[in-house]
């Protein structure tokens, strides 16, 4: 079996954004690890990485010799003023032992349909690939998959450019409302994605605590922080792509159950 070695990302002094930690990243490079899963952009915290930060991490995997799986499935989802880099477009060099992987089915909705790629230039790697996923038998797909795979990324630009607005929209409204009704939260800005990484610690739950609250006294399905990580405790995250009415409403009883503490 593989072990994972985990490269926690930091947060800034006021709670606000996160970077990349490069010196445990190097360190941890340089100790023996084998393959590096890139989340870009990430989650849950909706960093969209730059040019100078995919170079280094990038950079540092050349250095030692590691595989990057480049997880890009979020990456149409991309807010005002921020802009996704496909990380295989940094380095010739690194892109020759790099898996990116892609789907339309967060973009589009269409996860139930089971289609996304593999892109991957080196021959041998790519070889490699395809026979672990046919001894597994994932490498099948279906006709509705392919043919919605190639409508959405054909025809699915005006649909998307609208859902955009409408997610910033959202993502807005809920730092907002956070801001304003409920000072005990601090809520993450996402440059990307439609997921809100909001911080309880002040709420002072353990997290299995944390989880019962949210599911009993707020009623809502909230995704458990800790799922990502030891640095999740404390942490849930929201998913606000849905109707302005169903988000409204989810906001009121998270306000109502953290009044009645």
């Amino acid at each position: 079996g593989r072990k994972v070695i985990e490269n926690n990302l930091k947060q800034s002094a006021d709670g606000g954004a996160y970077k990349i930690d490069f010196a445990d990243l190097e360190a941890k490079a340089e100790s023996g690890a084998k393959m590096l899963f890139l989340c870009a952009p990430h989650n849950p915290v909706g960093r969209v990485w730059n040019a100078e930060e995919l170079e280094r991490i990038l950079d540092i995997c050349v250095k030692n010799n590691i595989l990057v799986v480049s997880d890009e499935i979020h990456a149409d989802i991309i807010f005002s003023g921020n802009r996704h880099i496909c990380p295989a477009t940094i380095s010739k060099k690194a892109a020759g032992n790099m898996i990116t992987l892609m789907s339309p089915s967060k973009t589009f909705n269409i996860t139930g349909l089971s289609i996304s790629s593999a892109v991957i230039s080196d021959k041998k790697l790519r070889e490699a690939f395809s026979t672990q996923t046919e001894r597994l038998h994932i490498s099948q797909t279906n006709v509705f998959g392919i043919t919605a795979f190639e409508a959405a990324y054909t025809h699915g630009e005006r649909w998307l450019t609208a859902l955009l607005q409408y997610l910033e929209n959202n993502r807005d409204h809920v730092l907002e409302f956070i801001a304003r009704e409920l000072p005990q939260l601090t809520a993450i800005k996402p440059e990307s994605t439609f997921l809100m990484w909001i911080n309880f610690e002040k709420l002072g739950m353990k997290q299995d605590k944390l989880n019962e609250f949210i599911i009993k006294k707020a009623r809502l399905g909230l995704n458990d922080g800790a799922a990502f990580g030891t640095a999740g405790n404390g942490f849930m995250r929201l998913n606000f792509a849905c109707p302005r009415e169903t988000l409204d409403e989810g906001l009121s009883r998270l306000k109502n159950a953290v009044d009645n503490l």
